[in-house]
């Protein structure tokens, strides 16, 4: 499998956490690429220089409409279980 990149909003962030979590479970090779927030990595994905990100729902959902971006899933409220 090929090396992925993923823009990130900072580490140790909520978003970052989110991508070690998927990346861990479902064994993606990803390059993490940090920003110093959302919006310049959700910027990047736009502008087509990063193939993905993890954002918060209002971050991403702007560009959403216009089909710049597709989300491929999002998280809920209630608790998930974790571990085995």
């Amino acid at each position: 499998m090929a090396r992925s990149r993923s823009a990130l909003a900072g580490i140790g962030s909520v978003t970052h956490l989110t991508g070690e979590i998927v990346k861990l479970r479902e064994g993606y090779d990803m390059q993490h690429i940090v920003y110093r927030g959302g919006a310049p990595a959700l910027v990047d994905v736009l502008a087509g220089h990063i193939p993905l990100t993890f954002c918060y729902r209002r971050s991403g959902a702007a560009a959403i409409p216009g089909q710049a971006v597709a989300c491929a899933g999002h998280l809920v409220r209630e608790a998930l279980s974790v571990g085995a």
